[in-house]
């Protein structure tokens, strides 16, 4: 039989406990029935004694023989917590890469551009994309292809060159007749930083420049119409020998009178002309400003030595100008357009009487009678 344990065992149990507890590495903590702690560990201690404190303890609690008290041993999940939420992120970041890489491949193979690597030697390694169909190409046909010896001579040399230089080039090409990208080549670097090759961006630009040159080719045709209606605005017309004559229909402003001058005095010295008639029969009314325009025509007109002639004014066009207190002591004018072509024919012969004056017997005596 075994001898029942005396009163001093218990203790001894107790102290052996105790020792254990003090001298372990892992936090753990000797708790008496009532609650005081009797005994920690050093890890214990540091544990709950650092700064900042634990985010995440677990405890798990054993009971003691005897209602003796409880054995506590802690577990600092902390740690754990932290890589639980590296993993989290890695794993986020992993998902968004991996969507990422998904649309990035629809986009391959639904927009017309083409994504396209070469090594530092100007070699391929890389060639996709649904743009390659515009060219007649396949994904990854091109790769192996050495770029800089098969665009030797094209300015595609020049912009590889650069590119492997360390220089970001963006151009619009034409790799095939009546097909544009607009091309971006970009250097690549290793991680020690260093120029490792070329990586190429190309987006379908056919129907931008197209559209673009319709544009320019409209635009044209605009100006051309424009120069058309200016000179249809300010026709000028030879009616005879050293006579033009300019017919105004409708309103005159300030840039369809610059128009009318420029071209008449144009005319004026293209036809050499001596006389300049200016026909007011097409317009019903004038206002202040056309007076002034209509004025301004004869002005520069006298100062190339021509002599103006205005004519078809209508009743209410000279009630404007005599209301207007204008001196038209210098101008010449008649009631139609024949009447003024009669006149600078008659005052066409008789310049040129008086210029030879001894052609004939008693010529001398008539231009010193029309002198008179």
């Amino acid at each position: 039989m075994t001898a029942p344990k005396t009163a001093e065992e218990p203790r001894d149990d107790r102290r052996t406990g105790k020792l254990f507890v003090n001298q372990s590495t892992i936090p753990m903590a000797l708790v008496a029935s009532d609650g005081a702690v009797e005994a920690e560990s050093s890890a214990w201690s540091r544990l709950f004694a650092s700064t900042p404190p634990p985010s995440d303890v677990r405890l798990q609690v054993t009971g003691l023989p005897d209602d003796a008290g409880f054995l506590v041993v802690a577990s600092d999940l902390s740690p754990m917590g932290q890589e639980i939420e590296e993993l989290r992120a890695r794993a986020d970041l992993m998902q968004w890469q991996a969507l990422s890489m998904s649309t990035f491949a629809k986009v391959l193979a639904d927009a017309p551009i083409v994504l396209f690597s070469m090594d530092a030697t100007g070699t391929t390694t890389m060639s996709d994309g649904k743009g390659l169909a515009l060219v007649g190409l396949e994904p990854g046909e091109r790769v192996g292809t050495n770029e800089l010896d098969a665009a030797r001579g094209t300015p595609v040399h020049d912009h590889l060159l650069r590119a492997l230089g360390g220089e970001t080039v963006r151009v619009l090409i034409e790799p095939r007749p009546g097909v544009y990208f607009e091309t971006w080549y970009m250097p690549l670097r290793n991680e020690s930083h260093e120029l490792d090759g070329v990586l190429g961006l190309s987006i379908d630009a056919t129907d931008r420049v197209k559209t673009a040159r319709r544009l320019v080719e409209k635009t044209r045709v605009v100006e051309r119409q424009t120069e058309t209606i200016r000179n249809l605005a300010a026709p000028i017309i030879k009616v005879w020998d050293e006579v033009v004559c300019m017919p105004i229909v409708g309103a005159v402003d300030t840039a369809r009178a610059t128009d009318m001058m420029e071209h008449l005095l144009e005319a004026i010295v293209r036809e050499q002309a001596r006389f300049a008639i200016v026909d007011l029969t097409g317009v019903e009314t004038m206002d202040t400003s056309t007076v002034h325009h209509v004025l301004r025509l004869f002005g520069a007109a006298r100062m190339l030595g021509v002599e103006g002639v205005l004519s078809g004014a209508r009743p209410s066009v000279a009630q404007t100008v005599v209301s207007l207190g204008i001196c038209l002591d210098e101008l010449r004018m008649v009631r139609t357009l024949h009447d003024a072509l009669s006149w600078c024919l008659s005052r066409r012969r008789a310049q040129a009487a008086r210029r030879s004056p001894s052609q004939r017997p008693g010529a001398m005596s008539w231009a010193s009678e029309e002198k008179r």
